[in-house]
């Protein structure tokens, strides 16, 4: 009986062959390590601060791909999303929206195309000969009264009670900010800017504003807003252009060129300062400026939105210690936020019709705080409580009806074959009423259309629930993504909540072949033989290897992972059978 390994061939006495798996299993999960007292392994999702737009995943990273009605701000609880309510039929597309008091009580003005109404319990008509095509407002105030200025880019008109209105200035003012207790607007060419006097609004009311000209290389202007000077402190009026990030001295009457750039589009068309930051939409994004740092703050890093939510950043707004801004232009537009110093971006509602305005309005106002935005010619509204962002410790929340979460793709050592055994998961508030619904998908993480998902069984208990993948007998995968529906029952106020996921997986790789003979050294070939196996065991590369003594027949690359020391080998002066191992590596 032969056998040939590194080339060499020898004669042995016998040989046994057995199948091995190459990786020793255990279960582990990011740091967390338990022994070896099972199997399987487990691969844990708990936070989801981390916000959205991360496909795939080897460790814990507290991101997810997506989510469409789910909340996800808070580590260790995932719950439904806010019910989105309809504040009637609005009869156009909102453009502006604005709170202003009106008979001693503020209100929430909305502004669209020769429309401006203000909400009650339903619409009132706020200003009968309300300006075409509106492109601006704000709420200002001066030494004498509170105003509410909408401009167009051909007239400017107010009103100090809400419902008298008239022509504040003949200029033709596009976009407006306050700097310095005066009202300040860029004409509609882009080179004139025009100003109140100090503490006097309507000082020039009817009539044209003081004005200066400015200049640069900029063609188009998308929004004007007052701020600071990240480097000095020093008060300024920061201008949005197609050509990137501008600043207007006041005083000095110059325009110059700041370090924010983005590539051209229109639809880089808001900006705003707050909290000490500067925050500038870029277009698909939103550039957060730092003293002498731009950080790129998404949502178009990583991974970025699925390709139907892609868009442009249209409005935003800065509330408690959230950003909010809406992304319109693609199939579907969407409110997102994020938290200023903790986390990433999270889904708060998406729709198939235009949403390119947002506006807050305070728990002083509404209660819980009312989040407005328009939906085509509607204007709709959800919840956003100032006093806390854990949603779940407000007793008087609503939650929508339905929401799903795309977790991200489970990618740990994709080229591996596993098998998907169970996803588990610690709840709370489940019941008949109040229900999660997992489902799956292999080695495809980007698809959203729920007849491509394998669903497993429901979850209506707590506090502990599982479902087994194919009946039990598990999924063989590369790669798996697992998707969560949540639902409640007919009362609002409650909401399923999970609270830790954990997915149970086993490696399994294609099993490799070991073999075990004894090899005769005799006679006067045993010190060649011996030389021979030394040389092969020292190999810095696999030794080829052929159980039947042919390569031709068969031909195996293979190391050596047991035979006697180099010394016990080179005492061998007589007859003898050297017991040599050799195992594939993959």
């Amino acid at each position: 009986m032969k056998i040939t390994l590194n080339k060499v061939q020898y004669d042995i006495d016998s040989i046994q062959e057995k199948q091995v798996t190459p990786f020793t299993a255990k279960i582990s999960s990011g740091t967390v390590e338990w022994g070896d007292y099972a199997p399987c392994s487990i691969h844990e999702y708990r936070d989801f601060r981390g916000g959205l737009g991360l496909e795939s995943e080897e460790k814990p990273s507290g991101r997810f791909y997506w989510s469409n009605g789910a909340e996800t701000t808070k580590e260790g609880y995932l719950t439904l999303g806010p019910l989105v309510s309809t504040a009637g039929a609005f009869g156009v597309q909102p453009s502006r929206m604005e709170d202003f008091t009106v008979s001693g009580t503020k209100r929430t003005f909305v502004i669209g195309n020769s429309i401006c109404k203000y909400w009650t319990t339903d619409w009132q008509q706020a200003d009968a000969s309300a300006l075409a095509t509106p492109t601006d407002s704000m709420v200002v105030t001066d030494g004498t009264a509170t105003y509410l200025v909408i401009c167009n880019g051909v007239d400017v008109r107010y009103t100090s009670d809400g419902t008298t209105w008239s022509t504040l200035s003949s200029s033709n003012v596009k976009y407006m900010c306050m700097f310095d207790k005066r009202l300040i607007g860029i004409d509609a060419a882009y080179k004139t800017i025009y100003h109140s006097d100090r503490d006097n609004i309507d000082d020039a009311a009817t009539g044209a504003m003081d004005s200066f000209t400015i200049s640069g290389d900029y063609s188009v202007v998308t929004d004007l807003f007052e701020g600071k000077l990240l480097t000095t402190g020093e008060p300024c009026i920061y201008m949005l252009t197609d050509t990137g990030l501008h600043a207007i001295d006041f005083y000095t009457q110059t325009c110059w060129k700041m370090e924010v750039r983005y590539p051209y589009t229109t639809n880089a068309r808001v900006g705003m300062y707050w909290n000490s930051f500067l925050y500038i939409g870029t277009g698909q994004g939103i550039a957060r400026v730092t003293p002498g740092q731009i950080s790129q703050w998404g949502t178009d890093t990583d991974d970025g939105l699925p390709a139907a939510f892609q868009g442009y950043v249209y409005d935003m707004v800065g509330t408690s210690h959230w950003v909010l801004m809406c992304m319109a232009g693609g199939t579907n537009d969407s409110i997102f936020k994020r938290h200023e110093s903790t986390g990433g971006w999270n889904q708060v509602y998406s729709s198939s019709s235009a949403i390119e305005c947002i506006h807050y309005s305070p728990a002083s106002m509404f209660t819980n705080g009312r989040l407005w935005f328009g939906d085509g010619t509607n204007v709709k509204y959800i919840e956003f409580p100032d006093t806390t962002h854990d949603v779940t410790k407000v007793s008087s929340y609503n939650y929508c009806a339905s929401g799903d979460m795309y977790l991200t793709r489970f990618s740990r050592v994709s080229a591996m074959p596993k098998v998907g055994l169970s996803l588990e998961a610690v709840v709370e508030d489940l019941n008949d009423g109040e229900i999660v619904t997992p489902y799956y998908i292999l080695n495809d993480p980007s698809s959203l259309t729920a007849t491509d998902w394998t669903e497993l069984d429901e979850w209506r208990t707590e506090p502990k629930v599982s479902s087994v993948l194919n009946s039990g007998s598990g999924e063989r995968f590369y790669d798996i993504t697992f998707r969560l529906h949540l639902q409640r029952g007919s009362t609002t106020t409650k909401s399923p909540k999970v609270k830790s996921i954990g997915f149970k997986y086993l490696p399994l790789p294609s099993t490799i072949s070991s073999w075990v003979f004894n090899v005769k050294a005799e006679g006067n070939r045993a010190k060649e033989i011996v030389d021979s196996l030394i040389t092969a065991r020292d190999n810095s590369v696999l030794c080829n290897f052929s159980p039947d003594g042919d390569t031709n027949i068969s031909e195996k690359f293979v190391r050596i992972v047991s035979m006697p020391s180099r010394r016990e080998l080179e005492g061998i002066s007589a007859e003898r059978l050297i017991q040599v191992t050799v195992t594939e590596v993959f």
